[in-house]
This record gives C-alpha cells, sequence and structure tokens, in this order.
C-alpha cells in the first residue's frame, strides 16, 4: 500500500530541495568568481528560478511514478525523509556560502578585490630606486592598478562624465552583457550591490577596468602586458594626467590590490607624472 499525503509531500520536497541547492550553488559560483576577479555571475533570483523548474519538473515526474505504483509505506516515507534532510542541507550550505559570499563582498569594499594588499612580486630587488618601465610592467602574474583615493559620487561622476565625452572607446557590461552607461554614477553603485558591473575604457589599446569597488577610491586595473613599449607607457600616462586633472586628485600606478606601494604617481599639483621610488627594503 501506499500514502497519497506522502506523495503529495514528495513532489513539493523534491522541488524545495532543487531550489535551494541552486540557491547555494550560485553563491558559491559567486564567491569563487569575485575571489578570481571575473566581471560575470547569475543573480540569485536566476539560479534559484532555474532550480524551482528543475526541481518541481523532476519532482514532479517522480512523485507520480511513485504514486502509482504500488510501493510499500515505508519506502514513500524513507523518500520523504531523504528529501527533507537534503533540503536542510541544501538551505545550511545556502546559509554558509552566503555568509562566505558576503564577507568577501564587504572586503571587497574596502579592501579591492578582498585579496590580501601585501606587496606584489613587482617591487622585489629593487633597492632604493624608481624600477624602469621594463621593470614596473614586467608579467610576473599579477595585474597593475590605478588609484585614486578619497574620492566621492561628485569625483565618479565628473571621472565617468569626462570619459563618456572624450575619445577613449568605453564600454559598460552588467552580468557581461553590454548595456548603456547610465548618467547618474550612483545608479550603478545601485546595480552593482546587485549584479557584476564592468566599465572598460581602451587607451591606445591598453583596456582599463572598473569595477565599481566602493565609492571612497577610484580603481582601474590592466594586464601590464599590454605597456609594451614607450609609447604605450605615454599614452597611459596621459590617461593618468586627463583623469587627474578631472578630478584634481592625485592618480597612483600601483602593483595589484597595493595602493600603498605607487610605482608612478600624477601629481595634480605639479601636473607631472612621476616615478617613485620603493620602500626601503627591510635590513
Amino acid at each position: 500500500m501506499h500514502d497519497p499525503i506522502l506523495v503529495l509531500f514528495l513532489f513539493p520536497g523534491i522541488g524545495v530541495a532543487f531550489a535551494l541547492g541552486a540557491f547555494s550553488f550560485n553563491y558559491l559560483w559567486k564567491w569563487c568568481l569575485l575571489w578570481l576577479r571575473t566581471d560575470y555571475a547569475p543573480e540569485e533570483s536566476d539560479c534559484t528560478a532555474y532550480g524551482m523548474v528543475i526541481g518541481f519538473g523532476v519532482g514532479g515526474g517522480l512523485a507520480v511514478k511513485v504514486g502509482f505504483s504500488l510501493h510499500p509505506f515505508w519506502f514513500l516515507l524513507l523518500m520523504d525523509v531523504l528529501i527533507w534532510l537534503g533540503t536542510m542541507l541544501g538551505l545550511l550550505g545556502g546559509a554558509l556560502a552566503g555568509l562566505l559570499y558576503r564577507h568577501l563582498r564587504s572586503a571587497a569594499a574596502g579592501s579591492p578585490r578582498g585579496r590580501s594588499t601585501g606587496t606584489s612580486g613587482v617591487v622585489r630587488g629593487a633597492r632604493g630606486r624608481p624600477l624602469s618601465p621594463r621593470e614596473a610592467f614586467e608579467w610576473e602574474g599579477s595585474l597593475r592598478d590605478l588609484y585614486i583615493l578619497n574620492t566621492t559620487l561628485a569625483d565618479w561622476q565628473a571621472l565617468i562624465d569626462f570619459l563618456v565625452q572624450s575619445d577613449y572607446p568605453h564600454s559598460y557590461r552588467v552580468k557581461g552583457e553590454m548595456r548603456p552607461l547610465p548618467p547618474d554614477v550612483a545608479r550603478v553603485f545601485e546595480i552593482r550591490d546587485e549584479a557584476y558591473v564592468l566599465f572598460s575604457v581602451n587607451v591606445g589599446g591598453i583596456v582599463l577596468h572598473s569595477h565599481f569597488f566602493c565609492v571612497e577610491q577610484i580603481e582601474f586595473d590592466l594586464d601590464p602586458r599590454a605597456v609594451t613599449g614607450e609609447v604605450d607607457l605615454e599614452r597611459l600616462f596621459d590617461f593618468m594626467r586627463s583623469v587627474g586633472q578631472v578630478v584634481e586628485k592625485d592618480v597612483l600606478l600601483t602593483p595589484e590590490n597595493a595602493p600603498e606601494i605607487p610605482l608612478y604617481r600624477f601629481s595634480h599639483v605639479r601636473g607631472e607624472v612621476e616615478a617613485v621610488p620603493p620602500p626601503a627594503a627591510a635590513s
């Protein structure tokens, strides 16, 4: 004999388990993407909806199969217990993954990408002298960053307005899809709280990316391999001069995640880009 009530529990039980499992997986997926600096990830609502559709589809099929079979009562009961146990595990996994993801997002707001801000290998071996361009842009596995510190929404707005009106090719993506850039930069930060955004600027073949990590600092990252000679270097310096003059603040070129170790600095007071000697090596 079989109990129709248990079959009714079986159907939504599998669906809920799948939905919560998808929710948990999505958090883990976003956590990994944030750690890996990837600019695209699905939304929680997307994965949860997909999980519910799949879950209720599979769950409905199993419920019909089991419901119209002459399985004993205890088999149905065991199936139901396992399903709800899976649901609880999915909920726990989603909560834990969500805490990890939010912690990393919070860290990313204060320290870009939530990763270590220790010194990069790019400054190793220097002894009190500025690095040459070849040394500063030598590929050792990490990016380079442009920073403007102690910024406000007004600074962001002035910068974005300048870049949109400039001759620099640029693009704006949300979840990997090309979108029109909102005229109000505050709206970009609102979207950033819910989805991955990416603003890219092409500076003579050197592509700079901004992820809008936080209002308090403007950051662009770039692949140092794109800087192959004096022409590329001067184009990058021109960009630093332009944006520094727009926001009337210094612009730092640094190793990845290391604003405290500038390699080059545009001084908005002097109007020049200068090489910066590295910190003295520990004796």
